[in-house]
């Protein structure tokens, strides 16, 4: 009985212990949950607090980047512009400014770019673009940065790749950019690979775009892998420690990757190189492969981009600033399909007085970089600050056969609208002419048709071969072998004249001590004047004497006075010889004589001075035309003269040449 009772007062122990166990329990749910409230409450408080913190941060460090990049900017370009007209003692320290510059400025848009990707700001921009042109101009940048190293840039391509892809152009090249501009910084000699390739998605018209990019540099450390991506250390590069990196290239490359919804991966062995891999997904624009044909173009870097159907502009008015006149006739030779009025003058100083007299009003200004006095970054400032709303607005386009890494950003930040490389490409300059002169509505008041294109090839030209020029070329680049010969014709009346000067410039720097500043102006008068010659070699396709060119311009910006002496003659002779082999383009017609008359018509010749005040190329020419129908008995080499200055774009010329018949108190009669 004892025994049952002992187990019933155990029992009801028991029972009693877990009420009070589950009261317990409950209350301490009832607790636990309230500070998981609590503690949810503190954690989002704290959250929005750090979103806020991260968004007020990267906010300001991307404003602050903006409001840095002005004063660099003008670093940048101020730096640029006296480096040109700088003596042998300040040219190196010059150099290492503007050079340094453009290393900060990539550091600060680096930046930039790392703000508004982890802030959210980066939109991507998906666009048609064609993939080939995409591989070709990536060649091209990489070709540039390898300069005088010993790399071999190969490019191999799946040739069943789409022709055009739909993706965000700007941040695939960025992210290409990234790594082939990795690739030939580290590594000194050998060959960087450019391969690209695709694997099919499950979605249709889709693929996984692939980029490799392999080289036989210094490779990387094993325990610099982990950190590789981060922006935040920068890896062993070995005796690379001169290359100019801030850590933070493949940081923003594989955020963008990742933005895109793709992946990178890399593969090294320090000492014997490297290999970066993105895929990127991208939809098919056009289902058109690349073929066997293009690719081996595009490997041998032989691949011509097919030129778009061109605008027709007959409402627009242009202005190209050159002191060339061969660049001139090059750059119309271009233009000249478009319809548009094209007007010249040879200085940035007549240019800005064209601009502020406001006696013709232009659409767009083409303006060339490198000229005598007045460049045209100083030119395009002094446009900009004339206070009219025409001044400030109307578009100016850098023109400059220096295409070196940075130069775009400078032109953008001096005024400029756009920037464009000599030579001169088809497609950009109807791109450029798409964004900012195109107007669709008098577009429709225009429906006359492009007149059609002239054969590339004539029967004519065929007929001829000029060892350093390629008239095929040349021909098929301006339309037609009549353009073509136009261009050449000015280059051969214009370039005699200019390797004079060079002559001149280098003769009269030869009497100066080495040291002395006086010889810094005639040393850049001499680099101008040669990079002039460059160009106009490029426009007629003779690649040689632009060369040559070339090597000249770079020795005189470098100070180097022995190589300029090296160089000098033999590229004197080979381009006097080259302007001697083109005049075999003109054979010598018998040609049926002139009606003779005894004067020039005055009014015509007064037609002809207001013409060459308003700087209006176009009705020149034409009031030429008509004067030069007659030989005649009075002033008849006035008319010789008059021509060749009109031919030359010699405003100035031809305005001292008419005031010497038209002061005599005559009028013109109306």
């Amino acid at each position: 009985m004892l025994h049952i009772i002992g187990l019933f007062i155990l029992f009801a122990v028991i029972v009693v212990l877990l009420i009070i166990l589950l009261y317990k329990n409950r209350e301490t749910r009832k607790l636990m949950a309230t500070m998981v409230r609590r503690r949810t409450r503190e954690l989002e408080v704290q959250k929005n607090a750090a979103q806020t913190a991260y968004k007020v941060k990267s906010r300001f460090l991307a404003n602050m980047s903006h409001e840095i990049r002005t004063p660099l900017n003008a670093i940048i370009g101020l730096s640029q512009t006296e480096l040109e007209r700088a003596g042998p003692d300040s040219k190196a320290n010059l150099s290492a400014i503007n050079h340094s510059g453009n290393v900060l400025l990539g550091l600060i848009n680096d930046l930039i770019d790392i703000s508004n990707i982890e802030s959210g700001d980066m939109q991507l921009k998906p666009e048609d673009y064609s993939l080939p042109l995409f591989i070709s101009n990536a060649a091209a940048s990489a070709k540039l940065g390898i300069g005088i190293k010993n790399i071999e840039l190969q490019i191999e391509l799946d040739h069943d790749l789409p022709v055009k892809l739909h993706g965000d152009k700007q941040r695939i090249n960025q992210i290409l950019g990234n790594l082939l501009s990795n690739a030939v910084k580290f590594t000194n000699e050998g060959t960087v690979v450019l391969r690209t390739s695709f694997s099919t998605l499950v979605k249709e018209d889709e693929l996984l775009l692939i980029f490799e990019v392999y080289d036989t540099g210094i490779g990387i450390r094993s325990e610099d892998m982990e950190t590789l991506f981060t922006g935040y250390n920068q890896p062993d590069i070995g005796s690379s420690k001169s290359v100019d990196s801030g850590g933070m290239g493949l940081l923003i490359t594989k955020k963008l990757v990742e933005l895109m919804g793709g992946d990178v991966k890399v593969v090294s062995e320090y000492g014997k190189g490297s290999s970066f891999t993105v895929w990127i997904p991208q939809q098919i624009a056009d289902k058109t492969v690349l073929g066997k044909e293009t690719v081996e173009e595009l490997r041998s870097f032989t691949w011509k981009e097919i030129q778009e159907k061109r605008l027709y502009l007959p409402y627009v008015r242009a202005l190209t600033v050159d002191d060339v006149p061969t660049n001139h006739a090059v750059a119309k030779g271009f233009m000249k399909p478009y319809g548009m009025n094209i007007d010249s003058v040879l200085s940035g100083q007549e240019a800005v007085d064209l601009i502020s007299n406001a006696q013709l009003t232009y659409d767009i200004i083409f303006m060339d970089h490198m000229m005598p006095g007045m460049d045209g970054v100083e030119a395009t400032k002094l446009i900009r600050g004339l206070g009219t709303d025409y001044s400030a607005s109307v578009p100016i386009v850098a023109l400059t056969a220096n295409a070196t890494p940075g130069i775009e950003e400078m032109f953008l930040s001096n005024g400029f609208n756009a920037f464009m490389a000599k030579p001169i490409n088809a497609n950009v300059l109807n791109n450029v002419l798409r964004q900012w002169v195109w107007d669709e509505e008098k577009d429709e008041l225009f429906s006359q048709e492009i007149p059609e294109e002239a054969e590339a090839k004539s029967s004519r030209l065929s007929a001829y071969t000029i060892e350093g020029v390629d008239l095929e070329a040349g021909s098929a680049q301006f339309g037609g072998e009549d353009n073509y010969l136009e261009i050449v014709k000015v280059f051969i009346n214009d370039t005699p004249k200019l390797l004079k000067d060079v002559q001149k410039f280098l003769d009269s720097f030869n009497d100066l001590p080495a040291d002395d500043t006086a010889a810094a102006p005639v040393l850049k008068n001499y680099t101008i004047t040669v990079h002039g010659i460059k160009g106009s070699c490029y426009g007629i396709c003779a690649q040689k004497a632009g060369d040559l060119a070339k090597e000249l311009e770079m020795a005189a910006k470098a100070g180097d006075i022995k190589k300029i002496m090296e160089l000098n003659n033999p590229f004197i002779k080979n381009t006097e010889e080259l302007v001697e082999k083109l005049t075999i383009l003109f054979p010598q017609k018998n040609e049926t004589p002139k009606p003779s008359k005894d004067a020039p018509d005055l009014t015509l010749l007064h037609k002809l001075l207001d013409s060459a005040k308003a700087f209006n190329f176009n009705a020149m020419t034409e009031l030429m035309d008509e004067l030069d129908q007659y030989e005649y008995l009075e002033n008849n080499e006035l008319i010789l003269q008059l021509r060749q200055a009109v031919d030359n774009y010699e405003y100035t010329e031809a305005i001292e040449l008419l005031n010497t018949v038209l002061t005599d108190g005559s009028e013109d009669p109306k």
